[in-house]
């Protein structure tokens, strides 16, 4: 909700009377594990809504853009250095037959 509220903090108010409603016990000691259930007590919000803030939210919206900004830059980057050398590729070709010669370059009928 802190991130809601460093992008539209219009959109979220806390009132004294809203209740805290923390999680219940973990259904699994696995982390990101899926498994069927329903959260007890869960109205679109689970957490302690009093903690919420602009500041913590503009904390949470900066380090998530960090963090995806550099997962971005490091997929690109992989994806450059993955990319396949002509040699790598006339390898390739040679090696699977795809030149059109089949096995006939290694001798073969």
């Amino acid at each position: 909700m802190s991130a809601v509220k460093a992008f539209r903090p219009e959109l979220v108010s806390v009132e004294a009377s809203d209740p805290e409603l923390h999680s219940g016990r973990a259904l699994s000691p696995l982390p990101y594990v899926l498994v069927e259930g329903e959260p007890q007590g869960w109205n679109g919000y689970t957490g302690c809504i009093h903690q919420i803030s602009l500041e913590a939210g503009k904390v949470i919206v900066e380090e998530a853009a960090k963090h995806m900004n550099e997962l971005i830059r490091k997929w690109l980057d992989g994806r450059d250095a993955a990319k396949p050398s002509a040699l790598d590729e006339e390898r390739a070709n040679v090696d699977y037959g795809m030149d059109g010669e089949g096995d006939r370059h290694h001798g073969l009928p």
